[in-house]
């Protein structure tokens, strides 16, 4: 792998560049452009079941005819429903029997109950690592009040024009041993 690793709050190891499958790839058949980055030495791909790529990233995990232990697979509870039958939907549609990281998309879907759900999913191996997606401090905050398993990932739109009004997220992140991941950053 190309790209170098972080260590997560769970032990396992977090590939520290991915590509991405949102954006303006959103509703759109990414193979091709998945496959490119599995042969360009991309391990980390990231989808979500909003994006609707999850098919086609497994159609690309498949193609590569790569094990799946060298690939890297994030993906995101977007709602609606519950997160344990999202999760294997998406499991089906990648054609995988876990993930790497499966995130909460958006704080409007975090409830207590939902933690709990992932933090179960984890310990099914249904997923190796749990986080968050969009979250602010303060949903942070309100999040490990409750949780048990603290989230390993916040992924956040996060680029230089915005790091300022990032920078107290950033702190509290560090300071709780989460890793903030970039979305959006060139």
């Amino acid at each position: 792998m190309p790209f170098g690793t972080v260590t997560l709050n769970d032990g396992n190891e977090f590939p520290t560049i991915a590509f991405g499958t949102g954006s303006t790839m959103k509703f759109k058949d990414v193979s091709d452009y998945v496959g490119q980055a599995i042969e360009n030495g991309f391990s980390h791909i990231d989808t979500a079941q909003f994006y609707q790529t999850e098919t086609y990233v497994g159609l690309a995990i498949k193609e590569s005819g790569l094990p799946r232990s060298s690939l890297y697979i994030t993906t995101k509870y977007s709602g609606p429903g519950k997160s344990q039958q999202a999760i294997h939907q998406s499991l089906n549609k990648i054609g995988i029997s876990y993930v790497d990281l499966y995130l909460v998309h958006f704080p409007a879907l975090f409830s207590e109950s939902v933690w709990q759900e992932l933090e179960k999913m984890k310990k099914d191996g249904l997923t190796r690592s749990i986080g968050v997606s969009n979250f602010t401090l303060e949903d942070l905050q309100k999040l490990l009040k409750t949780a048990v398993t603290k989230p390993a990932v916040n992924q956040i739109r996060f680029h230089p024009y915005n790091y300022t009004s990032h920078k107290a997220l950033l702190e509290y992140c560090s300071k709780q041993n989460i890793i903030v991941e970039a979305y959006g950053s060139l």
